[in-house]
């Protein structure tokens, strides 16, 4: 659940510079021993906590973040339930306590963080930042609490001369570089380690942002693309454009239309189905009426300056043409690599790569960029370039299938018969 809370600007004071912090339960402040009062307030609240809490309180729990990267301030996981009369003595005694420090003041960060930490569980959002302020108003607050305070949108902005510098572990410092500063590789891989281990399914979003274009290694967005699937409704429109937008890069089109539907109205989809047939070289009705026009020859036309997506509508054997004339084949490079940087799944941008490492002879390539292009590597002209790959490094009886077939589907083209002929 994310809560909305409203803004109260705390102020803070300077910081010089600290080392970075870590995840551990905060220090107790010496108790004065003329401070009966307190002591006995304090000890009360502790038995009452000890049956639901071991104390162990990790401020990154009640941190949230969406799929567009940002924070919020969550209730965290559940206490366990509590008895009637048991909630009412640890209500009393939290007033108690909170009496207390309207009429005198004691510091003691072991109390603040237990006051805290009830509140937000209990959801009591107003009585945490009241009791905050009060705090604040005698002492500074602990620098773990600040950064905490920031990020959750509490603090209006971020600590001056603060120092982290290094690998951090504590995942609160780590939320925080990347936020304000910069997070190492090593950070970014402690956030991913702790989302998809299950600890904190609550920075799935930052992960997912700082994923979302990581499509190989080890770390890669797959497994967060699968958690997010997986609770989708729960996300707001925003969150879901934004998750649509690098999940296209999958080349999957059945989940991709799935999830269209989900958003976008019928219009909307069929404009994008017509996109993706054009980006794929599927769409034959533009080709045809561009044929029919008079004076337009595609070659020239597709290194003309501006006229990039006309790559996607040209035959493999055009772009062998265009690979052979020196005039257009470092400019038709230089496009077909800018577009697989921005496309890399499109089917028709593996298939001009796959043909440009068939022209280079490079055929380990070829063939690997084919199995990419999805059903275009069936095309009869991509067949034809296929069996000459083949024919190349001696898999004749590989070529000779396809020869075949090609020859009983054209049985006048020359250049097939005479493949056939020189493998037998």
């Amino acid at each position: 659940m994310v809560i909305e809370w409203e803004e109260i600007f705390l102020s803070a004071e300077p910081v010089s510079s600290v080392e970075p912090s870590s995840p551990q339960t905060p220090q107790i402040s010496k108790l004065s021993t003329k401070d009966e009062e307190f002591s006995t307030l304090k000890s009360n609240l502790q038995q009452s906590l000890e049956p639901i809490w071991d104390f162990k309180f990790y401020l990154e729990e009640f941190l949230e973040t969406d799929l567009l990267g940002k924070i919020h301030l969550s209730s965290g996981i559940d206490l366990p339930l509590m008895d009637t009369m048991s909630t009412s003595i640890l209500s009393n005694r939290i007033e108690d306590i909170i009496k207390y420090y309207e009429r005198n003041f004691k510091k003691d960060d072991e109390v603040l963080f237990w006051i805290i930490y009830i509140f937000l569980k209990n959801k009591k959002i107003t009585e945490t930042l009241n009791f905050i302020q009060i705090y604040h108003s005698n002492v500074s607050l602990p620098l773990e609490l600040e950064i905490f305070l920031i990020l959750g949108g509490v603090y209006s902005t971020k600590l001056p001369n603060i120092i982290l510098s290094g690998n951090e572990e504590n995942l609160i410092n780590i939320i925080y570089k990347y936020k304000f500063l910069e997070i190492s590789k090593s950070e970014k891989n402690t956030l991913y380690d702790a989302v998809l281990s299950g600890n904190y399914p609550n920075f799935l979003g930052i992960v997912f942002q700082i994923f979302n274009e990581t499509y190989k290694g080890i770390r890669n967005i797959y497994p967060i693309f699968e958690v997010i699937l997986s609770q989708f409704e729960k996300y707001s429109i925003e969150e879901k454009k934004e998750f649509l937008e690098s999940y296209k890069e999958t080349g999957n089109y059945f989940t991709i239309f799935k999830i269209y539907k989900k958003i976008y109205n019928k219009k909307e989809i069929v404009e994008w189905i017509s996109k993706i047939k054009y980006y794929n070289g599927k769409n034959i009705k533009i080709r045809k009426k561009m044929d029919n026009a008079s004076n337009f020859n595609i070659i020239n036309e597709v290194n003309t300056p501006g006229n990039d997506e006309l790559i996607y509508l040209l035959t493999p054997f055009e772009i062998i043409e265009i690979l052979k004339n020196p005039a257009m084949e470092t400019n038709y490079k230089n496009k077909v690599f800018s577009m697989y940087e921005k496309n890399s799944f499109s089917y028709f941008t593996n298939l001009n790569i796959a043909i440009l490492y068939f022209y280079l002879k490079d055929y380990s390539k070829f063939l690997l960029y084919l199995e990419r292009s999805g059903s275009l590597k069936n095309m009869s002209e991509i067949l034809f370039l296929k069996s000459i790959c083949f024919l190349e490094v001696g898999y004749h009886f590989e070529a000779k299938k396809i020869l075949t077939v090609l020859n009983s589907k054209f049985p006048n083209n020359k250049e097939v018969e005479e493949k056939l002929k020189r493998i037998s």
